[in-house]
């Protein structure tokens, strides 16, 4: 949900929910010749988001100093959660600084995916003479991003990716100051900056339901989406994407996973709406690693379905966060006392129907 507000002095807010996602069920069915994994996952959004405020003044180039308008393209970090850029995109410079806050805040980095997107669309603007272009720049805009993180990173559940879609949104809403045409002039120029940054961006355009396929570009938006209660959880380790994919290979782990769910029987029962049968054929290719690589996750998992009579407790993408839908209200709060005791890191929440 994206909203804007202008306040008549050149000043424009927008303010964002950048939602996480579950992955209802992952399959990995091998390798393409590229690299990239196959695979087939059923993405759902949810109501637990970060929080994204998006602040842009614009000027005129001749009202400030020159030593300011020079196009930097390295992040310098002004404190340890605050980042700095100067980037020419088309014929305006920006000035932007992004403020990472909230419980999940991460150190200060230039790999920060609203960076990337601002990156990303400088080279796809950026001019052959750009000495010539800066100096003739006419705009300026200050842009300050206040992100609250309050998705747990290295978890799985597409934080930076969401945080990434909702900036190509904010910068799909908004003119440039010369041909008072947007930066992101059609929906498939949107995807086309979302799929640079990650192959699973995209998803997060719409939200919602949807089936992933091929190394995650290929989205088929399902109408079936439902608000159903959901609790995630997430132990202290986090687990890095590429070292799952790599372990998982080492396994051959496609081969033998008894973990792997059955998405026709899954989609089927859930498009007629019966979520419990559905849920039955949910899994997660992933947990087939996690006895070598989080041997306490297995431990976890064994104790929240003996001490709540749920086998729906499954990994949400590579880890480590984990998700389980309850069969009703009195199972949710079985649920968060068995993980407080553990004093494991829960949220209930429900899932989120397409923005």
């Amino acid at each position: 949900m994206i909203v804007k507000r202008n306040d008549g002095n050149n000043i424009i807010d927008f303010t964002v929910k950048a939602p996480a996602k579950l992955n209802l069920t992952l399959d990995i069915s091998g390798k393409r010749s590229d690299g990239f994994h196959l695979l087939r996952s059923y993405f759902h959004t949810v109501a637990l988001a970060d929080d994204i405020l998006v602040k842009i003044e614009t000027c005129r180039g001749d009202s400030l100093p020159s030593e300011t308008i020079r196009a930097n393209r390295q992040a310098t970090i002004k404190d340890k959660n605050t980042y700095g850029i100067n980037l020419l995109i088309g014929d305006e410079l920006w000035l932007i600084d992004l403020q990472v806050r909230g419980e999940f805040a991460v150190p200060a980095s230039g790999n920060n995916t609203i960076i990337k997107v601002f990156r990303e669309l400088a080279d796809r603007l950026r001019s052959d003479n750009e000495h010539s272009l800066l100096e003739a720049t006419k705009y300026v805009r200050r842009c300050r991003i206040e992100l609250t993180k309050n998705i747990p990173n290295e978890a799985g559940l597409g934080g930076g990716s969401s945080d990434a879609a909702a900036l190509i949104e904010v910068l799909a809403n908004l003119k440039t100051e010369n041909s008072q045409s947007t930066f992101l002039p059609s929906s498939a120029v949107k995807k086309e900056l979302a799929t640079a940054i990650g192959m699973d961006v995209p998803f997060f355009l719409t939200g919602g339901m949807a089936e992933i396929t091929g190394a995650g570009e290929t989205v088929r938006q399902i109408e079936k989406t439902t608000e159903l209660p959901v609790i995630i959880f997430k132990p202290e380790t986090g687990i890095s994407t590429a070292i799952a994919y790599k372990i998982y290979d080492q396994l051959n782990a496609d081969e033998t996973s008894p973990y792997r769910p059955d998405n026709d029987k899954f989609i089927k029962n859930w498009l007629e709406a019966d979520y419990g049968k559905a849920l039955l054929y949910s899994g997660n290719a992933f947990e087939a690693i996690l006895k070598l690589v989080m041997p306490e996750y297995i431990q976890l998992l064994s104790y929240i379905r003996q001490q709540t009579d749920s086998a729906s407790a499954h990994l949400s993408g590579s880890g480590s966060a984990g998700w389980i839908i309850p069969s009703d209200h009195k199972k949710c709060e079985s649920i968060l006392c068995a993980l407080n005791k553990k004093k494991v890191w829960c949220k209930l929440t429900n899932l989120q129907k397409r923005i």
